[in-house]
């Protein structure tokens, strides 16, 4: 199945206005859609990743974890304020706060891609551990 005019129409202005600091669509948890900012994030460009699996974008130590938040989310589950972790090209790591919600079919049975939303917290989740330190 694919989006109405109308939900298009929201993906055009949440990606050009930058609505969202990360956004991507995933149908069968291949990315459809990855705006600029995810682009600075991972250091990946949308045309590297589109059609590709989402689990290119964890770490290999957090992957399972991060997938299956993933397919929580298809189950109908709605992810606020999760920790994922996303793996940038050269090999370091963000820590994303994530929230996500499901864009259903037209009949609203049944959801056809996610709508992600996140910020990078990694700066502040490592001054709370160096904080913990002394």
């Amino acid at each position: 199945m694919s989006c109405s005019g109308k939900q298009t129409s929201i993906w055009k202005i949440c990606l050009t206005a930058r609505m969202l600091q990360l956004l991507y669509g995933i149908r069968k948890y291949e990315i459809t859609r990855f705006n600029k900012a995810f682009e600075a994030l991972s250091g990946r460009t949308e045309k590297d990743v589109l059609g590709k699996s989402l689990q290119l974008l964890f770490p290999p130590d957090s992957r399972e974890d991060s997938m299956e938040h993933i397919r929580e989310t298809f189950a109908g589950e709605q992810l606020d304020d999760v920790e994922i972790n996303i793996l940038h090209i050269d090999g370091s790591v963000k820590i994303i706060q994530w929230n996500s919600a499901n864009i259903m079919s037209l009949e609203g049975n049944m959801p056809i891609s996610t709508i992600a939303e996140g910020h990078d917290i990694t700066i502040r989740k490592r001054a709370e551990i160096e904080i913990r330190k002394t």
